[in-house]
């Protein structure tokens, strides 16, 4: 929505939220008032929780599921992904299936006269909705106790309880009939107080029923370093389990939702789900007693500290701008042999460590009135920019200077927990199931037991090309081709994929982690493998004196891309080729991506070799051409037919970094400065004229053939009525797919990026075969095969597959009401998993671009002038206007700042500048600042 818009629209009807935080300073969560009697502040001994009590989990109770708690609608930012999963809620109660209500409580669907839990900032406050518009990102506009109207964004949202009032009493609020809307606003305004009334008597129900800490000490970990967690609804279960009577249940959830969100020393909200929370492990708790009453009393262990972290912090800062001078890639730990830090200090740290995790400013943060107190008696940092704990540690020799901030982050951390306990119990059990200790039948052949070995598929001497980059692990797919000999000149495309299951059953112990997990997550840290690297022989080419196991998705097209015939089928490869997509690309003639590079060309050891044509067999040139054709015709097919593909997505980045090191252990017991940093170079492709084209050589062909792939296994699982995981998409009117279609390069299907393409299409999981409509497949449906080595969505897919392959008929290992509330958590876990990605790569971007702003050698110029797309609304923020923008040839996003009225009315959704990049805060949040170039 443009400025003018949003400015009149404010000034007619709205107050903006930002304007209304001094009116409603009553309901602001104030950080150092934030623990409810349940959970009391530091100090009081007498309501403290009883950390010598072990955790002890909750019961469902009696008759309690999704029909007695669907009200609670819970937050996700990505409202098209939520309106898509909440479409799988509503199949299963259309179905009447039996199912876990915890897989749903993910997702939101506000409508007018819902009553809303309304959090932004440190706001907190009741209102009911008046009206929603979803025809951009969701704008809403809702009615507060005291009448005013405020406008607000959908992840503002915490809690919903749908149809409190009459909608059309709720939407008259917003009539341009005086006299209609303040009789609407006055019952509105009614309602608020009833239900004012009865939250507070639900609330006194619940204080007056549980001891102090009992919901912590129910939901703690066992391990007094370990975070617990608990969801929404198994929090509203155990305190019902404690009740003599059965409360006004929409009531009874938002409190108990409250009385979590109010206790941020015990229960810390999920960044990005407000119906689950991460429990404080028992020794942080305890931590933030002793550390904050330090504070307090003005601790003599306090004054020593901040001395000793003036005196390290100029010792940090002398170093760091020595390094600036040196080369980079080389890294000289410097110990201070002057400081040391006790027991006590360390406590310390460990309290400004935990106050970074609180990132949603919703939930209030019990630390910062004590951490803003203890650095304003240090004075080295500007307290009131905020967000300044981690540029502490940095400087004080805790955390290195350079490490992202993805690696503390809660999700991160959980994830690494669980490969951890789980990695020496499943190693034995991985490798009894190595490929290698298989048994055979009489004639030779391995023997899986996976129901399928009577009809698995020869495929002989047919060649299986492996294509990938250099330096890959799970190769997971391998193409081949076959000549239709009926004088048709149609071919049979092959797409042979790996196959895990054929030594994993469901319910295993491999099969538990991997359910956990999810996804294998990829970071310049470390790879997070989904499956153990000790099941070898599962990647295909790496056993090539053996057969290996495979899931073929085969279909047979003619040369101009047509679909004939579609089948699936368990098989054996033999013929394995593993080929370099830079390889294949040199002998066809192709030319490799132009890369540009910022600040450090790759050396040698971090780039793949150029492509070398010679290392492509001659015998293999004729299929790899046939291979591209066939490609082309494919794609060329999918753009007639509505391919669409957004073009702020298609910059390709390659991130190095080489010698880097990181800390990782807040016990030390001494600073420990770097002299030096890594060497990170950033290469991005930049000829947006070559992105995407279906001719661009092998990566385009592997491209086409798994979407092919994957065409071909939903197709056959609807045509057979195999319940799978398929892929949607949000729905699109055709209004919007109109212009979609409108607006895209008529031959790579590239979409620009402008207003009529606001609020993406989200992509998620389901059990309906149902169409991509950018895809560009027609009505056919597409379920994801082709990755069973790094995704558990694909593994499913196979074991569904082949239960139906089986000779036998078993019964499918996962069932609908199964599939459903997997697919919900599984589509989680993947947005979750490339947040993780995303934020790993921006961190490392992010220390390149601050030492190239600081070493004063001239490299800050080369951040100037550079080309920036407005990719989001005009917003008004510490006294000026600013919005965020990509910035392609770097690859990230930034925030364009110091906008004037005039230059608002210029700049809008897609527009084009240049600007200059002048700053990256220090913190956790640290988004580049840009201003228009001078």
């Amino acid at each position: 929505m443009r400025a003018t818009q949003i400015t009149s629209r404010m000034a007619q009807r709205s107050i903006p939220i930002n304007t209304i935080r001094c009116r409603l300073a009553s309901t602001v969560v104030a950080a150092k008032n934030a623990n409810p009697p349940l959970h009391p502040a530091p100090g009081r001994s007498a309501q403290k929780p009883d950390f010598g009590r072990t955790a002890s989990g909750s019961k469902r109770v009696a008759g309690s599921g999704i029909a007695e708690f669907e009200w609670t609608r819970a937050t996700d930012t990505l409202s098209p992904l939520m309106r898509g999963l909440k479409d799988n809620l509503e199949q299963a109660k259309d179905e009447g299936m039996d199912y876990d209500p915890s897989a749903f409580a993910i997702f939101k669907d506000v409508r007018v006269g819902d009553h809303i839990d309304l959090r932004t900032g440190a706001l907190a406050t009741d209102a009911v909705v008046a009206s929603v518009d979803k025809t951009s990102a969701t704008v809403i506009n809702s009615v507060l106790s005291s009448g005013e109207i405020i406008r607000h964004k959908l992840e503002d949202v915490y809690f919903v309880l749908p149809q409190a009032m009459d909608r059309k009493i709720a939407s008259r609020t917003m009539s341009e009939n005086t006299e209609q809307a303040q009789a609407a606003k006055a019952e509105v305004i009614k309602y608020m107080r009833h239900h004012a009334q009865m939250m507070e008597s639900v609330r006194t129900l619940i204080k007056d029923s549980l001891e102090p800490g009992a919901l912590y000490t129910a939901f703690r970990s066992p391990d007094p370093d370990r975070w617990g967690k608990v969801t929404l609804e198994q929090a509203t279960q155990f305190v019902m389990s404690k009740l003599n009577r059965v409360p006004n249940q929409s009531f009874f959830s938002l409190a108990v939702h409250r009385i979590l969100l109010e206790s941020p020393t015990y229960f810390l909200n999920n960044s990005t789900r407000s119906s689950y929370f991460h429990v404080v492990p028992i020794n942080q708790a305890r931590n933030y007693q002793d550390v904050s009453s330090w504070i307090d009393q003005s601790d003599p262990r306090i004054g020593s500290f901040v001395e000793k972290a003036i005196d390290i912090i100029q010792t940090s800062r002398r170093i760091y701008q020595e390094s600036l001078s040196l080369s980079e890639g080389n890294i000289e730990p410097v110990p201070d042999l002057k400081h040391t830090f006790s027991e006590d200090d360390q406590k310390i740290i460990q309290f400004i460590y935990s106050s970074m995790y609180r990132v949603r400013k919703s939930q209030g943060n019990p630390y910062e009135v004590y951490t803003n107190r203890l650095f304003r008696l240090i004075d080295m940092h500007d307290v009131a920019s905020g967000d300044i704990g981690f540029q502490f540690l940095t400087e004080l020799g805790v955390l290195t200077r350079w490490e992202p901030v993805s690696v503390h982050q809660l999700e991160m951390k959980d994830r690494i927990n669980l490969i951890n306990d789980s990695q020496q119990a499943l190693a034995g059990e991985a490798q009894t199931l190595a490929l290698q200790g298989l048994p055979r039948s009489a004639n030779g052949a391995k023997v899986y037991n996976d129901g399928v070995d009577s009809v698995r598929h020869d495929w002989g001497d047919l060649p299986v090309y492996i294509i990938d980059d250099h330096g890959a692990i799970e190769l997971d797919d391998g193409i081949s081709i076959e000549k239709v000999n009926d004088g048709s000149d149609c071919y049979w495309v092959h797409a042979h994929i790996a196959d895990p299951t054929c030594v994993l059953r469901p319910g295993d112990a491999l099969d538990k982690v991997a359910r956990q997990l999810g996804i294998t997550l990829y970071s310049q840290e470390y790879t997070s493998n989904m499956l153990p690297s000790t099941l070898t022989g599962l990647s295909l080419g790496t056993t090539p004196d053996n057969p290996q196991p495979v899931l073929t998705f085969s279909t047979k097209v003619d040369r101009n891309g047509q679909v004939i015939e579609r089948t699936v089928r368990p098989g054996l490869v033999r013929n394995t080729q593993i080929l370099r997509y830079d390889d294949v690309d040199a002998a066809l003639s192709m030319p490799p991506p132009r890369m540009k590079y910022w600040f450090n060309p790759p050396n040698s050891s971090q780039t793949a070799p150029k492509g070398d044509a010679s290392a492509i067999p001659s015998s293999a040139l004729e299929d790899l051409n046939t291979m591209r054709e066939l490609a082309s015709a494919l794609h060329a097919d999918r753009i007639r037919q509505g391919l669409a593909k957004y073009s702020m997505y298609q910059y390709n980045t390659k991130l190095n970094v080489e010698a880097s090191v990181m800390q990782g252990d807040l016990a030390i017991n001494r600073p420990i400065y770097y002299r030096g940093s890594p060497r990170i170079s950033i290469g991005v492709t930049c000829d947006e004229t070559r992105m995407g084209l279906p001719s661009e050589g092998s990566r385009m062909v592997i491209a086409e053939f798994m979407t092919l792939a994957c065409v071909t296994a939903a197709c056959f699982a609807r045509d057979n009525r195999i319940p799978v995981l398929y892929r949607a998409s949000s729905e699109m009117s055709a209004a919007q797919l109109e212009a979609r279609r409108r607006l895209r390069d008529p031959t790579t299907g590239m979409l620009p990026i402008a207003e009529e393409l606001m609020g993406q299409t989200a992509t998620f999981l389901g059990l309906r075969p149902t169409a991509l409509p950018l895809l560009g497949t027609g009505h056919d449906p597409y379920c994801r095969v082709t990755s069973p080595l790094r995704r558990y969505s694909d593994m499913v897919n196979h074991w569904q597959f082949k239960a139906f392959l089986d000779p036998s008929k078993p019964k499918a290992p996962f069932q609908p009401e199964v599939l459903l509330p997997l697919a919900n958590r599984l589509t989680w876990l993947e947005v979750r998993c490339r947040k993780q990605e995303s934020s790993s790569e921006t961190g490392w971007k992010t220390v390149a671009i601050r030492r190239a702003l600081h070493r004063g050698d001239g490299s800050a110029e080369q951040l100037k002038n550079l080309n920036g797309i407005v990719f989001s609304e005009h917003r008004y923020k510490d006294g000026e206007w600013w919005c965020r923008i990509l910035i392609p040839e770097l690859g990230v996003s930034a925030h364009l700042r110091g906008l004037t009225t005039e230059e608002m009315e210029r700049l809008k959704f897609g527009s084009r500048v240049k600007v200059d990049l002048y700053e990256v805060p220090d913190g956790l949040t640290q988004a580049l600042r840009t201003r228009l170039a001078q």
